[in-house]
């Protein structure tokens, strides 16, 4: 609201050089107090910043649609025959790409940890694995929209029949539809299907974190390494799907 506010009066202000940019510094610092907690000063500083950087980048998106069609900028002020609506666009996809790119440089720092100890349970046995949190593993259900967890098939065997396992490993989704179903996957420059089935129970211990609505089991008829672990856990595994 006080940016809209501002954005509505700025063509009324005098102010030029140094003490328009101070004007406008002001603004930010209080758009940004209006929202946190005056109290915390390292708090404040880092979102301020933060605020910044958002206002110059998505300012620069504009600058830049400005010049790719005039070849020239002038001024603070839209003059141009480009139609607003374009360059709103333009920058409310720009917004939602940095604000997805935050997210990803935020995950990548708060991970930590990448081995985990994972419980799961396809029908009455209780098997764990240990279970490696890979970046690269973004495969998700196209139904369903949840993420896989990859798991090798000689760790889970003893759950399936031997005529489950026939049909798992010929592919024919019409014989274990009732288990589970086939999903297309990429990785790198290899593509192929991948069964997929719903857990009846899926716990990470090292979180104390169950997760049995929230994911799906993808079978790899390969070892994921040399013994080090029989699992891949994805990213949106541990942020609950986001």
């Amino acid at each position: 609201t006080i940016g809209t506010i501002f954005a509505f009066i700025m063509p009324f202000i005098k102010l030029e050089g140094i003490a328009l940019l101070l004007f406008k510094c002001l603004i930010g610092l209080l758009i940004v107090l209006s929202v946190l907690d005056k109290g915390n000063m390292k708090h404040l500083v880092r979102f301020y910043l933060c605020f910044l950087f958002m206002t110059f980048a998505i300012g620069g998106v504009c600058f830049g649609i400005l010049y790719a069609f005039t070849g020239e900028i002038v001024g603070t002020n839209y003059t141009f025959d480009i139609p607003v609506g374009s360059i709103l666009g333009v920058v409310c996809l720009w917004a939602i790409y940095i604000k997805k790119l935050i997210s990803m440089i935020y995950k990548r720092q708060s991970s930590t940890q990448f081995l985990y100890d994972l419980d799961i349970v396809i029908r009455s046995k209780k098997v764990r694995l240990k279970a490696y949190l890979d970046s690269g593993n973004m495969l998700q259900d196209q139904k369903s929209k949840k993420p896989i967890i990859v798991v090798y098939l000689n760790k889970i065997m003893q759950e399936f029949s031997n005529e489950e396992l026939y049909a798992m490993l010929s592919g024919n989704e019409q014989d274990i539809q009732y288990l589970g179903h086939y999903i297309e996957y990429k990785a790198m420059s290899v593509t192929g299907k991948m069964f997929v089935l719903q857990p009846k129970m899926t716990y990470i211990v090292d979180i104390d974190k169950y997760l049995t609505v929230d994911t799906l089991l993808g079978i790899s008829l390969k070892p994921l390494s040399k013994g080090k672990f029989d699992a891949l856990l994805s990213p949106k595994v541990l942020s609950g799907g986001v």
